[in-house]
């Protein structure tokens, strides 16, 4: 007999309603109610603004997920949702990074992330002959979209890495978000309008995929999930050995996606750092 799931957290920007289930994996459920999409995880490494995580060994096989005010339904189950179990997405007030601790996060990441995806791409060791032409054309347009970035067009950047790369999220999605969560984390040092700005790249890139959708909305709208937040904290602390462990988690996160939102949260700072005048 499974025992009865017991909250972790709720995500504090997880709106009241009923959700039917969209996809469902070993870790994690996905449920959709109109264009809103909401996570349903049994690890707390998960933690995050829609996502609701359980303590339990394994997912309930769930279709339907109702939200109410201090309390949710798991098909049948009524759990209680006290305050304290409020996940909250919001940064502390932060301030600027030392470079020095921006390039600890930035050697682990080319360092450990696994094969694929942005980081893979923009490493000078790729071997364009051990590829096929499919992933050689996909590394093309990766780097081309990244290019277009550092060079400070970021809506024609976007545009071109939207939906390119393989996976639920693809690498080119996965790096928009973490572009937009970069600009979030300096915006306090930033001269960038980043709500705006960021408003105008959320124009460009939402489609059809609503995964992706919804890492772009906590994006755009500077919502943190929790490996998110703590890379960013260990980052403003200066601490080597907690940035150090914050990116390892970071790149543990799916197949390519926790690598490839570190490589666009960390364009994200570097623009944000610059002066610019085309966008």
């Amino acid at each position: 007999m499974i025992s009865r799931p017991q909250l972790d957290t709720i995500g504090d920007r997880i709106e009241t309603g009923t959700y039917t289930l969209h996809s469902r994996f070993r870790r994690t459920a996905n449920y959709t109610a109109g264009s809103r999409l909401i996570t349903l995880s049994r690890s707390s490494a998960d933690r995050g603004p829609l996502t609701i995580t359980l303590h339990t060994s394994r997912l309930p096989d769930c279709r339907k997920l109702i939200i109410e005010p201090g309390q949710i339904t798991i098909d049948s189950q009524k759990i209680p949702v006290p305050g304290t179990s409020i996940y909250d997405s919001r940064l502390p007030p932060m301030g600027t990074f030392a470079q020095s601790s921006l390039d600890s996060c930035r050697q682990v990441l080319f360092r450990e992330s696994p094969p694929g995806g942005m980081v893979h791409a923009l490493k000078n060791d790729s071997h364009p002959e051990s590829k096929s032409a499919v992933e050689q054309a996909v590394i093309q347009r990766l780097k081309a979209g990244y290019g277009l970035i550092l060079a400070g067009r970021v809506i024609r950047g976007a545009r071109a890495l939207r939906g390119v790369g393989n996976g639920l999220t693809p690498s080119g999605d996965d790096m928009i978000a973490g572009f937009m969560w970069g600009l979030h984390a300096v915006a306090a040092s930033s001269n960038i309008d980043v709500k705006r700005f960021c408003r105008r790249i959320l124009k460009t890139v939402q489609g059809e995929n609503p995964i992706s959708n919804q890492a772009f909305i906590m994006a755009y709208n500077g919502w943190f999930p929790a490996g998110m937040k703590s890379l960013v904290t260990a980052l403003a602390k200066g601490n080597k050995t907690a940035t150090v462990h914050a990116t390892r988690s970071m790149i543990s996160r799916g197949a390519l996606s926790g690598s490839d939102i570190c490589a666009g949260f960390l364009a994200g700072i570097a623009f944000a750092g610059t002066p610019r005048s085309t966008v």
